[in-house]
């Protein structure tokens, strides 16, 4: 979420500029990360020319020369109001596939967002998608989905209470305003790369669907990445969280099992254990030494009041929405 100005201070240009702009590839790549050029086409006074402008460009290549041209990847077409602060004059930006078509329209971060339904969203958590980032088009796999509209009435009222106590954020004259969830929380998140993967966070409209074959390895790094990141626990190479007992309120494994768990994080590896059960529910038990198993089982009975207390708490300080 986005720490913004208070909506008075916000100032909406009455004169708009359209930015064009063309993103292209070698016609010879064949995988990612795929090497991408955004060449601006100019700045236009009306949607109308810059649509035209756009359409122009996508007239096919002469003969047989394909090689010889870039392919189109996408085009975008971004509102910048005239005549007032660059931090506000970003508006709409709307994103068109490879022949011309509107593919979706990406809102200002600043504008109010009242959360998106599951169902609704083109993509769901496990898919693989490709985005532009750092003049490449990469592949990566969604690991999170916008807020659902439930989720933005529990963090916009749980801004209003700190907000009636007094607790808000303050602007630059010191005076107090709600921040309430905006296009920032209208993301999905994309986990890409090598090892631990890194964490995008991108609206709808500049996700798309891969274009190009996946490795398999790749795709069984991003898959394991997912699982993890939604709670389906198994062998994962973590090294900033070796040597730590960790607890963790994961939504997916409250709502497979009803009694409390704890991550347990060893070295390269992590499983769950049930404190109720001391059962291994999720994970790669065989990698792990029995002895060494044994003594963690141990470490929890010594310690499951003091566990199992620290895991309602925990519980009950989320439902209470101290930690949105």
């Amino acid at each position: 979420m986005t720490i913004v100005f208070p909506p008075q201070k916000i100032i909406r240009s009455k004169n708009i500029i359209y930015r064009l702009k063309i993103y292209i590839y070698e016609s010879t790549a064949s995988k990612y990360p795929v090497s991408i050029e955004d060449i601006e086409i100019g700045k236009y006074s009306s949607l109308k020319k810059a649509e035209k402008k756009m359409r122009d460009s996508t007239i096919k290549c002469p003969g047989k020369n394909e090689r010889d041209y870039g392919k189109i990847h996408s085009f975008s077409i971004q509102e910048i109001g005239v005549d007032i602060p660059y931090y506000t004059s970003l508006y709409d930006e709307r994103i068109y596939d490879d022949h011309g078509k509107l593919y979706g329209i990406g809102k200002n971060e600043r504008e109010p967002f009242l959360g998106k339904p599951a169902q609704d969203c083109l993509f769901k958590i496990g898919n693989f998608v490709e985005f532009l980032r750092d003049n490449n088009l990469h592949i990566g796999i969604v690991t999170g989905l916008p807020l659902m509209p439930e989720d933005v009435e529990r963090h916009n009222s749980w801004r209003m209470e700190l907000f009636d106590k007094g607790k808000g954020f303050r602007d630059l004259d010191d005076k107090m305003y709600v921040a309430l969830c905006d296009q920032s929380d209208n993301t999905y998140t994309v986990h890409y790369g090598r090892k631990d993967c890194t964490e995008v966070e991108d609206q709808e409209p500049h996700l798309f669907t891969p274009k190009f074959p996946i490795r398999t390895r790749t795709r069984r790094r991003l898959l394991v990445k997912c699982q993890y990141e939604n709670g389906v626990y198994a062998s994962y190479y973590s090294e900033n969280k070796a040597y730590k007992i960790n607890f963790e309120l994961n939504s997916f494994m409250l709502s497979k099992y009803n009694e409390p768990h704890v991550v347990i994080f060893d070295f390269w590896h992590h499983l769950i254990l049930s404190l109720d059960s001391y059962q291994v529910l999720n994970g790669n038990p065989d990698k792990f030494d029995k002895k060494e198993l044994d003594r963690l089982i141990k470490l929890i009975k010594t310690n499951e009041e003091d566990l199992k207390n620290k895991f309602h708490k925990m519980v009950d300080e989320h439902e209470k929405g101290l930690f949105p």
